[in-house]
């Protein structure tokens, strides 16, 4: 079969590289977005660690003293590390299982505000206030802090439903024949090309993913800055690095195959050379010690050869002598 030029080589990889790109991405959408259980789990320990805990607790205390800034600074310091500390407890997981249900709704089903419920916090904050008033003066009303805290307006997650319906069909797709061209490339050429084929869709497959992680990083800051509170930018940042790091993490795993293909195909060469010279080595050594045996066996033919002329002149002196 005749090889390809280099500037087919390019192209083809380039196709292959990209089609591993999609597959890379409809990977992650299947594993990390569409599969609900997963999803919830790490939206749950998003939402258990204390820098997210503490913004939905400056939330919830910021939205039930909106009207009152001066008892918000005076209890604010005081509810907010309680609120904190409750969010983390085992009696609001249920609520907190819920509030990730329907951000996976949202995201890949109908478009809804994505609330916390959060009256479980009211019935232990109730106590807290009045000891504040007692103590301050102040006219604290547990009653004022809402049974939901809204982290998201309707429409504020757009709904990739459609678009992940397309990435799981076009993710097989991808991986049949960007796999096929890969291994089509490598099997039709050979030698010098063969080594060729494998820098070129290293590099291409490393430039690729760094394109890739370039541009997961201004999606970050596209999708969250819009956010005007900062309370909810915290949760937002949290949720979105969590899941969008596993897909960075993906993509650097495609940066350290390209990395490996270009040493192979660079250093193949040698190892073909090493494989040769040790071939011949072994080779060299069985034909010396066949050597040696049949020199070993020839000297032992010869002493057995004077052995019998030594018998032969013994018996002719014993002849003669007799």
């Amino acid at each position: 079969m005749k090889e390809m030029s280099s500037r087919k080589i390019i192209v083809f990889s380039i196709i292959a590289v990209i089609l591993v790109l999609i597959a890379n991405l409809a990977l992650w959408f299947t594993d990390e977005i569409f599969d609900s259980e997963e999803f919830a789990q790490k939206t749950v320990q998003v939402v258990e660690r204390e820098e997210v805990r503490d913004a939905i607790a400056a939330e919830i205390v910021d939205e039930a003293f909106a009207d009152q800034p001066l008892i918000l600074q005076i209890a604010g310091n005081v509810l907010e590390p309680v609120i904190s500390g409750l969010l983390g407890a085992d009696i609001l997981e249920p609520a907190i299982e819920t509030f990730a249900e329907a951000v996976h709704t949202a995201l890949t089903s109908k478009p809804q505000a994505i609330t916390i419920d959060i009256s479980v916090i009211v019935e232990f904050v109730k106590p807290l206030a009045t000891a504040i008033n007692e103590r301050l003066g102040t006219q604290i009303n547990a009653a004022n802090i809402p049974d939901t805290i809204v982290i998201a307006e309707k429409g504020d997650i757009p709904s990739i439903y459609t678009f992940g319906v397309v990435m799981l069909w076009l993710g097989l797709f991808s991986t049949i024949f960007g796999l096929g061209i890969i291994i089509w490339l490598i099997w039709v050429n050979r030698g010098d090309m063969r080594r060729y084929v494998l820098k070129t869709i290293g590099f291409s497959l490393i430039v690729g993913a760094a394109i890739v992680l370039i541009v997961l990083e201004a999606l970050g800051a596209t999708i969250i800055s819009p956010i005007d509170d900062e309370n909810l930018q915290i949760v937002a940042s949290n949720i979105f690095d969590v899941f969008v790091g596993v897909l960075k993490w993906q993509n650097w795993i495609l940066i350290i195959i390209g990395i490996v293909l270009i040493f192979v195909g660079q250093y193949l060469p040698d190892f073909k050379e090493r494989y040769i010279s040790l071939s011949e080595s072994i080779r060299e050594r069985r034909a010396k010690r066949r050597k040696v045996k049949e020199e070993r066996r020839v000297e032992k033919e010869k002493e057995k050869e004077k052995e019998k002329e030594k018998e032969k002149e013994k018996k002719k002196n014993e002849k003669k002598e007799s």
